[in-house]
């Protein structure tokens, strides 16, 4: 993946390629790790087919592990760029499902 722009937005582009890669393995432990102990996911619809959030890496691990296989995700890609404010990155990305494409927000401290 090629990226361009700040730095916010080439960290922002990293992290979803490190992301998508270690989901692309099956590797959930890695994708899991990527997040803070006390991260979140909020998903809606694209990976549970409901308004899910996973609390902490244990809850992500546990849902990406039961909605992976399905879901088939890829494709991740920062939309426009991200910004810094008091120390949180935030950014817009892309992706696809195996039936649909989806839209995420982004947080990284």
């Amino acid at each position: 993946m090629t990226t361009s722009g700040n730095a916010e937005t080439q960290l922002v582009s990293a992290w979803l390629a490190n992301f998508g890669a270690a989901l692309d393995r099956g590797d959930v432990a890695a994708a899991a790790a990527m997040f803070a102990d006390d991260g979140y996911w909020r998903d809606l619809v694209a990976f549970t087919w409901n308004i899910k959030t996973a609390e902490g890496k244990d809850s992500i691990k546990a849902m990406l592990e039961a909605t992976l296989p399905q879901a088939k995700a890829g494709g991740w890609q920062i939309e426009g760029a991200a910004t810094e404010a008091g120390g949180i990155v935030d950014g817009w990305f892309t992706f696809e499902t195996a039936v649909a494409r989806g839209k995420g927000h982004i947080r990284l401290r």
